[in-house]
């Protein structure tokens, strides 16, 4: 089990590693994403709100809106 564990982390490992470079190299630190997670995510409920507000009954195209933007957050 132990041994699964080890070449799955590497497999992720090797996966993002390539990524993880390039943020560093554009000068982008992990406190950056996260405020950029959170930002989408009130913008998400923005979307939210104001389908609640102002969409038609029976209208599920906010909902769908707000997850794509949670998706891409």
């Amino acid at each position: 089990m132990n041994q699964v564990k080890q070449s799955l982390q590497q497999v992720a490992y090797n996966l993002m590693n390539p990524f993880i470079k390039v943020l560093i190299k554009m000068g982008i630190t992990p406190n950056m994403i996260t405020f950029l997670g959170f930002i989408l995510n009130v913008l998400s409920t923005v979307v939210l709100i104001y389908g609640a507000e102002y969409g038609a009954r029976n209208n599920h195209k906010y909902i769908a809106y707000a997850g794509i933007i949670i998706l891409l957050g």
